[in-house]
């Protein structure tokens, strides 16, 4: 940021030329001129109007453009142009231009997603229009003007108009970093979304679990499909549906009887699209049970047949893939899973149901939470726990009705009323 240095050549000497001059005025203009002149490198210019007045011309960085952009203060006298230019150098020292009071909210947030462009995956931008659209009814605001007491009151709006905790949360989070990015810019002194709060909100999806004999009735129904081994993997193994379309068979080490997660098959506006793993701990490696290597292996050989027959064939190496060898779409298998359910009977589950139903076993088989959320991907332990906690209403339920017998037991000496009406012994 152009710090302004208060130029020191305003004054008149007492023995100097010009001794006696009062004012500008009293001197010849050419001498003015450099007399008002300053003395220091970046200081700006000095000059005299042609109508008497002095005029300040020094250049700000717009932070926003990264361009310098001329401003000027304009006086009648010397000491109201220091006076104008103290005021100049203190605005500036404070990042208040007239160029950044211009840019809006709704704009800042729309550069700050194309910003991140280049690090975050096609899906993520969607996402990022969604949030913009979040923010709509504060959007025109000036960047500057926006307070927490705005932001708080969006929040709670979205809470009104049945947004979801997780999409409220994920708004909130975007923000945030948009104005992390303006402070670093110089366009804003301190980020008015610090001290908001996400309202409460009634949570309205409940993660499920998949009972095991309902998992085993899917499998039977969905061996006579050619995406029982993709079902299968996703149980065995707790990935995202995005993650199994995304394997390919250079993932797997079959010796080390691993695969190693390095991207997904996602939908950007509705079209197939390959994109990075979600978040950092999405990449891992997942190992493989012994029954889940031998159904991989006698999918890769009905692969190969196919592959033999079809000369059309992508040869683009993905496991899971159409009959020409592209990549699968998530909505489409996202149907077929939910026509597999109607043919089984079963209840209407999420895809990604599969995968808490994966969590929630090895957690109640024993396996720390941390381990589990390791091998399930997650960025925080906490949400795995969290799955594990909602997936357990019929066995909370359960639980209180076992507590009924603990505290009825009674001792066989008593009655009914814990030996209340019991004689008193005669000695």
């Amino acid at each position: 940021m152009l710090m302004l240095s208060t130029p020191t050549a305003l004054s008149y000497s007492a023995d100097g030329p010009y001794a006696g001059a009062k004012t500008h005025k009293d001197t010849p203009m050419t001498q003015r001129k450099k007399l008002l002149k300053p003395r220091l490198h970046g200081e700006g210019q000095i000059r005299e109007r042609s109508d008497g007045r002095l005029e300040y011309r020094f250049y700000v960085k717009d932070h926003s453009t990264g361009k310098s952009v001329r401003k000027s203060v304009i006086a009648r006298t010397e000491k109201e142009l220091l006076e104008k230019m103290r005021a100049a150098q203190i605005e500036n020292a404070q990042g208040k231009n007239f160029q950044k009071l211009k840019i809006t909210l709704e704009e800042w947030l729309t550069q700050h997603a194309e910003s991140r462009k280049t690090s975050t995956r096609p899906n993520t931008q969607t996402q990022y229009g969604l949030y913009i659209k979040y923010i709509s009814s504060i959007g025109k605001i000036p960047l500057q003007d926006v307070t927490t007491q705005i932001l708080d009151n969006m929040y709670q709006e979205m809470a009104r108009a049945g947004y979801s905790k997780s999409s409220i949360t994920h708004t909130r989070s975007f923000i945030n970093a948009a104005f992390k990015r303006a402070i670093k810019y110089g366009l804003l002194q301190h980020n008015p979304n610090t001290n908001t709060e996400i309202p409460a909100v009634q949570q309205t999806k409940i993660a499920k679990a998949v009972p095991q004999e309902e998992i085993h009735t899917l499998l039977e129904i969905a061996k006579t499909t050619r995406y029982y081994t993709l079902l299968y993997t996703i149980i065995s193994t707790g990935m995202r549906h995005g993650e199994a379309l995304g394997l390919k068979w250079s993932d797997f080490d079959w010796h080390e009887k691993s695969v190693t997660l390095e991207r997904a098959v996602i939908l950007v506006q509705h079209k197939v699209a390959v994109s990075g793993l979600k978040t950092s701990n999405s990449a891992r490696t997942v190992y493989l049970h012994d029954h889940l290597i031998q159904v991989l292996q006698e999918h890769q050989q009905q692969q190969e047949a196919l592959k033999r027959n079809n000369p059309n064939w992508t040869h683009e190496d993905w496991v899971f893939s159409t009959q020409d060898g592209k990549p699968l779409s998530q909505n489409n298998i996202r149907k077929v899973f939910k026509t597999l359910l109607t043919q089984a009977g079963l209840p209407n589950y999420r895809i990604h149901d599969l995968r808490h139903s994966f969590i929630t076993y090895l957690i109640h088989k024993g396996l720390d939470p941390k381990t589990v959320s390791s091998i399930a991907g997650h960025a925080d332990t906490r949400m795995t726990l969290d799955i594990y906690t909602q997936t357990q209403e019929s066995r909370k339920r359960l639980a209180a009705t076992e507590i009924a017998g603990f505290v009825s037991a009674q001792n066989p000496e008593q009655g009914a009323n814990g030996g209340q009406n019991k004689k008193p012994r005669v000695s």
